[in-house]
């Protein structure tokens, strides 16, 4: 930087520095980055930013670093999903590390407290929550349904969350998810 490189130089696949040093939980390096003035909400070619890399990847700290500096909470990929929506899909782990389910939730918590709608949907209609029932993670729709996700809301194609957990026989997922729709007042028998 100090000889000039260009801070948003993107590859073949439209990534700058700024994803990289998300992707790798550098929160020093992000800084550098940022004060450079780097780009907090470049995207990459399918529309992923920083934000949602450190989101879907459970680095807490360069999320908050990324918050900090007014990263858009709301920006969507190409197919839709915002940093919620990847943070909350618990299908194809990222991470074997055991602290990476509080890490996620962690980042689930503070992409709400910015402003992130907890029912934000992609093109297909999937919210957070979906996704959370889809990677069979109990921890994670308890964690969308105290931050506001709402256990009523169907994709496109009429799936709730609650009838993903029914059909993976996730017994905790779907006792938590039929405890949200009772206290909505929700009919569970269409949910």
């Amino acid at each position: 930087l100090a000889r000039g490189a260009d801070v948003d130089h993107a590859n073949s696949l439209g990534e700058t520095a700024i994803h990289h040093a998300a992707a790798n939980a550098d929160p020093a390096c992000l800084a550098i980055l940022l004060d450079a003035g780097a780009d907090v909400d470049e995207e990459t070619a399918d529309g992923w930013t920083a934000l949602m890399i450190a989101a879907r990847l459970g680095h807490p700290d360069a999320l908050r670093l990324l918050l900090a500096r007014a990263a858009r909470s709301d920006a969507r990929t190409v197919g839709g999903a915002t940093a919620l929506i990847l943070a909350a899909d618990g299908r194809n782990e990222p991470s074997r590390d055991p602290s990476f389910h509080s890490r996620i939730e962690a980042v689930l918590r503070e992409l709400v407290e910015a402003g992130a709608d907890a029912n934000a949907a992609d093109n297909a209609g999937f919210t957070a929550l979906h996704g959370a029932a889809r990677g069979f993670d109990a921890g994670r729709v308890k964690c969308l349904l105290e931050l506001g996700a709402d256990a009523r809301v169907a994709a496109r194609d009429g799936t709730t969350a609650l009838a993903i957990a029914r059909a993976s026989e996730h017994q905790a997922m779907t006792e938590a998810l039929q405890a949200a729709l009772a206290a909505s007042g929700a009919d569970q028998e269409k949910s």
